[in-house]
């Protein structure tokens, strides 16, 4: 299995993902690296206004021994079990045997999914409606500065009092 280099912990002020790791010995490990950071920084007021927190976000590659050589999964999460903290999520970037790197929309999504099973396990309705909220709480950072255009946004209520979102924007 190729190594993997670790990012200093947190990566950033204020983030609530604890270790970033990827895989250095694979080519444009950088671009990887980079991918990893931007993720980071973009679903960081997410992961701070859901109150959710990621001890570790980790590129997941086809040479991985565990899901990585399931080459039909994009990602994983190990939920904690306490609905707020995964234990790590593993996103695969890269094309398994080519490692091509799949678009920053695809690789985003596959955060939001796994993202998602923090709080649901299965993929049941309430599942798929709490990614797409992920997934609308993304755009919204990544088109508003980090911060939520409506604070009035009914999942807020529920999950984080409209407060606004902190920590770095890095826009798409």
């Amino acid at each position: 299995m190729p190594s993997k280099t670790q990012l200093p912990s947190p990566p950033f002020p204020n983030s609530r993902i604890e270790k970033i790791n990827y895989v250095s010995k694979l080519e444009s490990s950088d671009v990887a690296r980079d991918i990893l950071l931007r993720l980071a920084k973009e679903f960081n007021p997410i992961l701070i206004d859901l109150g959710y927190r990621i001890d570790r976000l980790g590129e997941m590659c086809c040479c991985h021994a565990k899901m990585g050589r399931n080459t039909k999964i994009l990602g994983y999460c190990m939920p904690n079990g306490d609905g707020k903290t995964s234990r790590g999520i593993y996103i695969r970037l890269r094309h398994p045997q080519t490692h091509a790197f799949y678009d920053y929309p695809q690789i985003s999504g596959t955060l939001a999914h796994e993202i998602s099973h923090i709080k649901h396990s299965s993929h049941s309705a309430e599942f798929y409606e709490w990614m797409d909220h992920i997934q609308d709480l993304h755009d919204e950072v990544c088109s508003n500065g980090g911060k939520l255009r409506n604070p009035e946004n009914p999942w807020n209520a529920v999950e984080g009092g409209g407060k606004q979102l902190g920590g770095g924007g890095g826009g798409r």
